[in-house]
């Protein structure tokens, strides 16, 4: 089966899809892989790495079989590959670099016989003559890495069947992706640390494989949260084996610089005019659903951006654009699982002219989760673990009317501790005196992991569950210090390194939004 797998993801996939599992199979082979990156600017250099004997080699990844008509069609990004400097801030200028062509389908004889002519002439000029890797080469070395972790029990070959049969239009099931790298990156007692690296670049290469469909139908929200969830999870068994940063980095790196290119793709693909309007007949929440989801993506993008070039504006025309959403009430609490788009959208809207609304959105907030989860109320608003599309359907169920399962679930909030912390690092003192009596009915609940790295998990079976009230009175001295308190040793510590990484994996992990991630990435904005 895994052969015949290998090969229909081969055939498949598109360049997005397989530059991961190919970087992976490089770092496998010992390789220093100094970039990823699908632009103009890279002159035809889709993939910078290093050999172990210090070699800079260049390549072009390409998608599908190769015939002449292709080859030329390719002809300017392929010169460019082969006659342009690397530029690389860790590389000297000019320094030599062998080329490669490489595609998932097959180079035919006619293509190969023109590469060897063309070599002919860049040797004569003294430039470095053009390789080729094709689908024969990548089938054996896809095979080779991932070799001794396929499934073989019949429960397990039917699970990654079907996650691999998704139809990639929305449907990534996220607690069956968990449970599958749950299981690959388990090791038994007493399992060497290679063993446990070889587990982690299949992580890799099996996401891959699972998320070709959602790469195909460009659901770039999927494969978001598919590169998250398999970031975190090697995060997880590398923080639990304490595995040297420098032996799991890279592949960790990958998956994150993954998720962020699907990030990147979604916000291009959500600020085009109309993008986020409905097509068709549909219910207003499912749009205002889809708005939260993309302006939280919006958001987060952009925050990274800026911390990482803190010189740059954010266009003004995006910053209408999710201003609006606020001030319009486009944006819908489906949940406690929206939470995380909200705190999203506030740190964005802190960096703008309109960071006003950024109060206005803590408060209406906590006024929702007050009212709708008040102790003596008859409404309960969903738990963070509820996925939205659970919500939505049991919103259509009620407005069409159709008799639904009443499920008996506890009256708790498990985000209103973090937005009053937030909301008390703000100074907001009237604002919560005015809402504490309220605020003080409300069952608040935690969970804590055993231990920190299990944080990372999907689904963690092992920790402490609280339920507690707030006190009736409160001193705000001491509110104050509290919401000032870093507590960073109950975070995985990728999390506290990583705070780009944190704020992606919170729009993905809803469920992990408590007050110490949310004090550490509040601080992490404030600076």
């Amino acid at each position: 089966m895994k052969e015949r797998l290998v090969e229909d993801w081969l055939i498949n996939t598109g360049e997005r899809g397989f530059e991961i599992p190919f970087c992976q199979i490089l770092l496998a082979k010992g390789f220093r892989v100094l970039r990823v990156s699908h632009s103009p600017y890279e002159h035809g250099k889709d993939v910078l790495a290093v050999t172990p004997k210090g070699e800079l080699h260049a390549y072009q990844l390409k998608q599908g079989d190769v015939d002449l008509a292709t080859f030329e069609k390719h002809g300017e990004q392929i010169r460019a590959l082969v006659e342009a400097d690397v530029e690389h801030p860790s590389i000297p200028r000019g320094k030599a670099h062998k080329p490669f062509f490489v595609t998932t389908g097959t180079i035919k004889d006619p293509v190969v016989d023109r590469i060897l002519k063309m070599n002919a002439q860049w040797k004569r000029r003294g430039i470095p003559c053009l390789g080729y890797l094709d689908r024969r080469q990548l089938h054996a070395d896809f095979l080779s890495l991932a070799s001794d972790f396929w499934p073989v029990e019949p429960p397990k070959i039917r699970a990654f069947r079907s996650l691999y049969l998704a139809t990639g239009r929305a449907d990534l099931d996220k607690p069956e992706l968990a449970k599958f790298l749950v299981e690959l990156l388990t090791v038994p007692a007493g399992a060497k640390k290679s063993g446990i690296l070889r587990r982690i670049s299949a992580a890799n290469i099996f996401t891959s494989y699972l998320l070709s469909e959602f790469y195909r139908n460009e659901d770039h929200w999927s494969v978001f949260q598919g590169w998250i969830m398999t970031a975190a999870h090697i995060a997880w068994v590398a923080e639990s084996h304490k595995l040297l940063d420098s032996t799991w980095e890279r592949p960790f790196s990958l998956a994150v610089d993954a998720a962020e290119e699907a990030l990147a793709l979604l916000v291009q693909e959500a600020t085009k005019q109309d993008a986020l309007s409905p097509h068709g007949f549909e219910l207003d929440e499912l749009t205002r659903s889809r708005l939260t989801i993309c302006t939280g993506a919006i958001a987060a993008f952009n925050l990274i951006q800026l911390h990482r070039k803190p010189g740059i504006v954010i266009p003004q025309d995006l910053t209408e654009l999710v201003a609006g959403f606020v001030r319009n009430g486009r944006l819908l609490l489906w949940g406690e699982g929206a939470i995380a788009h909200f705190l999203s959208t506030i740190w964005f809207l802190e960096t703008t002219p309109a960071h006003s609304l950024s109060e206005h959105l803590i408060c209406s907030m906590i006024d929702a989760i007050i009212h709708i989860n008040a102790h003596r109320g008859n409404l309960r608003l969903t738990a963070p673990y509820r996925d939205p599309d659970d919500v939505f359907v049991k919103l259509f169920e009620q407005k069409m009317q159709i008799p639904s399962q009443v499920e008996k679930e506890s009256k708790e909030s498990y985000t209103l501790e973090s937005l009053v912390a937030l909301a008390t690092r703000r100074m907001l003192r009237q604002n919560l005196a005015r809402r504490w009596r309220d605020i003080s009915w409300v069952t608040l609940a935690s969970f804590t992991p055993k231990t920190p790295s299990e944080t990372l998990l999907w689904r963690c079976s092992r920790g402490k569950e609280r339920s507690y009230f707030s006190n009736q009175t409160q001193s705000w001295s001491k509110l104050l210090q509290q919401s000032r308190q870093q507590e960073t040793k109950k975070l995985a510590a990728i999390l506290v390194s990583r705070p780009d990484f944190a704020l992606m994996f919170l729009l993905v992990y809803p469920h992990r939004v408590g007050v110490q991630l949310i004090k550490m990435l509040d601080a992490w904005m404030l600076n």
